[in-house]
């Protein structure tokens, strides 16, 4: 999930991409806040935003699940040295989310803190760079699907390497749109952090 909490003198108080640890069922969050947004997704789910104001010392929110079915994503990695123990995580993102949890202060403003959603699926990714991947239809998605902003990234997770931002071969923008179908196989390369200038929509 992502949250954003007001702060009573001004202000507001940002985490993007937080995971629940292995095995835990809540996450307790401690802070002086009087209104608490967030964009919370799990497997196989729909997506959820809470907006609720706080006005008592302890406020419990419940996730509740709606079904949400996957789409089929092939793509392959160019110009990187594929390991045996190789693999590709997903990432969803929209400056949308920022805007309505009040996360960027100038509306011109197209960059966020990170990734709203981290790892909402991962695959192995084989040597010669092929990977197939279930990612969430987000599509089908009644948030997601009804912000523009809406976008995907794949970051390559190797044991031995820092993880590696990826962008297709055709686009200068590792961010690719959400969609119900994508072509039989995509080809990525690795981000130049040197020529990017960071996560833009």
């Amino acid at each position: 999930m992502t949250y954003a909490m007001h702060i009573p003198s001004g202000g507001s108080n940002s985490h993007f991409g937080m995971s629940m640890p292995s095995g835990d069922s809540f996450f307790e969050i401690r802070a002086a806040t009087d209104r608490f947004k967030a964009l919370v997704w799990a497997p196989g789910c729909e997506m959820k935003m809470f907006d609720v104001p706080i006005d008592k010392a302890d406020t419990e929110l419940e996730f509740v699940c709606d079904s949400l079915k996957t789409v089929t994503f092939f793509g392959r990695v160019k110009s990187v040295n594929i390991g045996e123990s190789t693999t590709i995580s997903a990432n969803y993102t929209a400056f949308g989310t920022c805007a309505r949890m009040g996360t960027s202060k100038e509306s011109n403003t197209h960059s966020c803190g990170g990734p709203q959603i981290v790892g909402i699926a991962t695959a192995r990714v084989a040597t010669d760079g092929s990977f197939k991947i279930e990612l969430p239809d987000f599509s089908a998605d009644p948030i997601a699907s009804g912000d523009p902003t809406a976008e995907m990234e794949f970051r390559l997770d190797p044991s031995t390497l820092p993880t590696r931002l990826l962008r297709p071969e055709s686009s200068s923008s590792p961010q690719f749109a959400v969609a119900p179908s994508y072509p039989l196989e995509l080809s990525f390369v690795p981000v130049e952090w040197q020529s990017f200038p960071g996560n833009a929509h």
